[in-house]
């Protein structure tokens, strides 16, 4: 998408079909980052993040500055047509999208201090700061891009692509604008890659330490602590995929998405799993109290849901999204009963007491940490 700002950039790249490799690139790159340590992470998301919400809030205080080409009745173009219900679910899916993403800092609890005060402060802060820095930018893009139809077909309009940003920043502030946004959108890319590389390698590593994946991926750098073969692991996946499908683009989004509803399922499980252990135990020690129980698990539950449904962006059928999601779910699914019932011969429908569970975390902490406390996120279990 960033690439749509830089014309002759993105021209030599589509004619020798290598794109793909920018990704790829980019993926190695952060991969290597976090496998110095958290500390190198942060720093570098601090970066990235800064650099991308401040240009898209430059660019969206500047498009609203600016005396509009469109003549729309609100800020945000037409009225929303509550009574087509689809296209309402159409949009509250594609706003919890946007929005998917900040938990992916809760992995790094175990290296985080104060855990249980710093990770509910800054996920609200940066939803907080990611919300006004989107409505800015899309009444912004409202007052500044006429949406004009780019194909009469299948009914898609200019804003439903990527051309409508270059349209936009050269606008706002001409071909300075749209290089400048152009790099703002790439930074937005390095810090979702840079993210992901910090959460899922450790996602891998504390399935593994529950034995939920093969000891092996427990493995730990001994001078910066990290689990560079669950990073390792996390950064071969997407590359060796984009290879395999040589870049294809066609191909890629459609299971992109398929795996953001698979993410979607895993956090449907995790919500009941929250809600059951609440009703069953109140008197268990927190590190965090959602407030407004059970009603913020349930509003999340069905946005989730409705966000699935309605994942197909336009022009693209929901079969070539919904096929590979059930694929994906089978499979991992035979995994986890395969594992559960011939690896670890235990009964995979039997819940664990949550004591068995805290003083097998502590003691797997300890085993690898000899000269270090429990991590803040344990304490309040303890």
């Amino acid at each position: 998408m960033a690439l749509v700002n830089f014309e002759s950039v993105s021209e030599h790249v589509a004619m020798q079909h290598n794109t793909w490799m920018v990704g790829v690139g980019m993926v190695v790159v952060f991969g290597l980052l976090n496998a110095i340590g958290v500390e190198v992470f942060g720093k570098v998301e601090v970066f990235l993040t800064f650099g991308m919400w401040t240009t898209l809030t430059i660019f969206g205080l500047c498009g609203i500055l600016l005396s509009p080409v469109t003549h729309h009745s609100g800020w945000f173009g037409a009225p929303l047509d509550v009574s087509n219900l689809s296209g309402l679910f159409g949009y509250i899916g594609m706003a919890m999208f946007m929005f998917v993403g900040c938990e992916l800092v809760t992995p790094m609890a175990p290296e985080i201090k104060k855990a249980h005060r710093t990770i509910p402060r800054a996920m609200a802060l940066g939803l907080l700061a990611v919300a006004g820095c989107m409505f800015l930018y899309g009444a912004a893009i409202n007052r500044q891009v006429n949406n004009v139809v780019v194909d009469a077909a299948n009914h898609i309009f200019l804003l439903d692509t990527p051309m409508a940003i270059p349209a936009f920043a050269n606008r706002v502030m001409g071909h300075v604008g749209q290089y400048w946004l152009g790099v703002g959108l790439l930074l937005a890319g390095c810090a979702t890659i840079n993210t992901l590389m910090a959460a899922v390698p450790r996602i891998i590593y504390g399935m593994a330490l529950d034995g939920a994946l093969p000891r092996f991926l427990t493995w730990l750098h001994p001078r910066f602590k990290t689990p560079v073969i669950a990073i390792a692991f996390g950064v071969a996946i997407p590359c060796l995929h984009a290879w395999y499908l040589n870049g294809d683009i066609d191909h890629i989004v459609p299971l992109i998405l398929a795996a953001v509803c698979a993410w979607g399922v895993a956090y449907l499980l995790v919500t009941l799993s929250v809600v059951i252990l609440r009703i069953r135990r109140p008197d268990l020690p927190r590190a965090y109290r959602a407030p407004w129980f059970p009603l913020p698990q349930i509003i999340s539950s069905v946005g989730i849901i409705i966000a699935i449904i309605n994942i197909a962006p336009p022009g693209m059928n929901s079969r070539d999204v919904l096929i590979p999601f059930g694929i994906m779910l089978g499979l991992t699914a035979a995994y986890a009963l395969f594992w559960t019932l011939c690896v670890q011969r235990v009964n995979p429908f039997l819940p664990l007491p949550v004591e068995e569970v805290v003083e097998r975390a502590m003691g797997n902490y300890e085993k690898r940490n000899n000269e270090e406390m429990t991590p803040d996120v344990l304490r309040p279990l303890v």
